[in-house]
């Protein structure tokens, strides 16, 4: 099952500059003149979405680096609304991901993933099944496992400047990344063929991991059933009540606060704070105390499942080991041979010795775990010894301090306290109960997309053999819509042996010759465009193809010149062909079309202009003070 992706807001933001892009169309066309940050546009997307480091050289990228700090790209993926976070300048290996709109971020806690989790993120939300290949090490007949990721299906997205109409397409300069290129269009395809071994493998991995959710979840259930907590919306409304009567209260105190400001009140109100920051504290470790409790609970449940196991195990073991390995020999009735007859269990002894030895570094394990947040409840409990004895001296100092003063309202002032006191307790109570809701809503999540996977690797499992003789027809499909595309686009060689995608690479060729050797830049855009409309029009009709009808396309022109009637026109009505193409593509995909000087489109559509100026005029690229939404909300 496929999950289509839709970009619908890029942001870049500084202290003093920030602009939104509002990309939510189907045919997004960048134009103007070069060198004014069209092409950025898409290597911030592509940054944001897991890109290198080295894709936004912030020493070339000067405005950037003056105007802006960081950059967000909002998303749809499915029915969900994602917004990725990623520093321009600092902890540039991090990628904060939020799982709302750009406009509610600042609600939520985002997901903090390094770029090579984040790219494993992105594979999984997106139903990308990415897996690993053996490869040929260099110099070397050894075979080495490497891993298809996310960014390797980017390549199939976003075609960048210097591959689009050249033979560096797909990157086939990088002989590291290029050797996977055949895997990425069998998997965008459905073409990889498990075995059916594997297959069983997976679907019985799937299946405990979905038996382990269901186990968390149904004791968060119980957890909440037995403290009366399970109405979720009634507990966002207790605790809306409970802040609101908060809020009342610091009001209330703050106005009986402002009627005495001597400088006693003052002295006698530090000590109260102090005490109250020390309970804070105190609280806090407690709270820590008693999660670390929870977790080492849980911890010893599991643990004594592993022992439990581990000893069903080792008496299947014992009793394996007391059967006897007979050898003997029998006659045959028929030729009179002898016949010896061996039984062997060695085997079997050696899966099961294999899974106590994974069993006892799961025991081993949690065992290191437990003892680690052991000594970290020891650790808290003794700072909270300590801190409580700094408490009793806060609290000698107060009463004494009481003793030779009058503070006005004192008493109603500690009455609010004390009430702000109870009620953040039951507030937090109620947020910890809401923190379990979402929990369990997450693993339920998890639960169906799990689901959805085990459904298809059933169905791959039932159709194993129909499986193998799908690529004859997956090729079959999208070698008739190459042919057809290449005679729109005024190639007309298209004989079979002359004009196809190759079973053995999966690359176009046109003549009999590759897109990875031939010169001519038209005929090289061309073969590539019709390669990448063949999988997008095939990825509709194909119900478990998955890319995510996403194409973004840096520079159309670049090789083929534009569609004016200038003498450095090499063939307009090519480019205008390709263009009309791309566009009647944006209706069942999302496209992103960069160029400079593009014809003028009348279907729907959103459209930038970015201007280079000279040295002193005003910025009008990616980087316009014009746009500036930061002036704009100061009017």
């Amino acid at each position: 099952m496929k999950t289509r992706l839709r970009l619908l807001r890029l942001i870049i933001s500084g202290t003093i500059y920030k602009r939104t892009l509002d990309i939510d169309e189907s045919l997004i066309i960048i134009k103007g003149d070069g060198f004014s940050g069209k092409s950025l546009v898409l290597n911030l997307i592509d940054y944001c979405l897991g890109g290198k480091q080295e894709a936004i050289d912030l020493s070339v990228q000067t405005e950037l680096a003056e105007y802006c700090d960081e950059v967000f790209l909002e998303l749809r993926a499915g029915d969900k609304i994602y917004t990725v976070n990623r520093s321009l300048k600092v902890n540039r290996n991090i990628i904060n991901i939020y799982l709302c709109e750009f406009d509610e971020y600042h609600e939520y806690s985002p997901w903090k993933k390094k770029v090579e989790e984040a790219n494993e993120f992105f594979a999984e939300q997106f139903q990308i099944p990415l897996h690993s290949i053996l490869r040929k090490r260099p110099g070397s007949n050894d075979l080495n496992q490497e891993k298809i990721s996310f960014r390797d299906f980017m390549r199939f997205v976003f075609i960048r400047q210097g591959e689009l109409g050249t033979n560096q397409f797909l990157q086939n300069n990088n002989t590291f990344v290029s050797g996977k290129n055949k895997e990425v269009f069998k998997i965008i395809n459905d073409l990889v063929i498990t075995d059916l071994e594997e297959i069983n493998k997976e679907i019985q991995i799937k299946q405990n991991e979905q038996n382990k959710l269901d186990k968390i979840n149904n004791g968060l259930e119980e957890y909440l059933l037995n403290r009366e907590a399970v109405n979720l919306s009634k507990l966002i409304t207790v605790r809306d009540e409970y802040s609101e009567n908060i809020d009342t209260l610091n009001k209330n105190k703050k106005e009986l606060l402002n009627r005495n400001k001597n400088d006693n009140s003052r002295v006698f109100s530090d000590l109260k704070n102090d005490i109250k920051e020390i309970d804070e504290i105190i609280f806090d470790k407690n709270e820590n105390i008693r999660i670390l409790d929870f977790s080492i609970r849980n911890k010893e449940i599991l643990l004594q499942d592993y022992f439990n196991e581990k000893e069903k195990l080792e008496a299947t073991l014992e009793a394996i080991k007391k059967i006897k390995i007979s050898e003997h020999s029998e006659r045959c009735p028929l030729c009179h041979t002898v016949v010896e007859i061996k039984q062997e269990n060695c085997e079997t002894n050696e899966d099961i010795e294999k899974a106590l030895n994974q069993i006892q570094d799961k025991i081993e394990t949690l065992q290191n775990l437990i003892e680690v947040d052991s000594k970290k409840i020891v650790v808290e409990r003794s700072d909270t010894s300590k801190i409580s004895e700094k408490r009793k001296i806060y609290v000698t100092a107060l009463n004494e301090y009481k003793k030779n003063m009058e503070t006005p309202y004192l008493s109603e002032v500690e009455s609010i306290n004390s009430l702000i006191k109870d009620i953040t307790e039951e507030r937090n109570k109620i947020n910890s109960f809401i923190d379990i809701h979402h929990e369990i809503d997450n693993n339920a999540s998890k639960i169906v997309r799990l689901s959805g996977q085990l459904e298809t690797l059933n169905k791959k499992k039932n159709e194993l053999l129909k499986l193998q003789k799908r690529e004859d027809d997956i090729l079959l499909a999208l070698n008739k819509i190459y042919r057809k595309l290449m005679v729109r686009f005024n190639f007309t060689s298209i004989q079979e042996d002359k004009c196809y995608i190759s079973k053995d690479n999966y690359l176009p060729y046109y003549n009999g010759i590759s897109v990875l050797k031939h010169t001519s830049g038209c005929l090289l855009l061309c073969m590539q465009i019709a390669y990448l409309g063949a999988i997008l029009e095939l990825n509709i009709e194909e119900e478990n193809n998955c890319h995510p009808a996403l194409l973004m396309l840096d520079t159309v022109s670049n090789n083929i010149g534009t569609n004016t009637d200038s003498t450095d026109s090499i063939d307009p009505e090519t480019y205008g062909e390709l263009f009309k193409y791309l566009v009647e593509t944006s209706k069942d995909n999302q496209v992103f079309i960069i160029d400079n000087t593009p014809p003028k489109v009348t279907e729907p559509n959103k459209e930038f202009v970015f201007r280079r100026v000279n040295d002193g005029e005003s910025l009008c690229g990616l980087i316009d003070m014009s746009k500036n939404e930061i002036e704009s909300e100061d009017k």
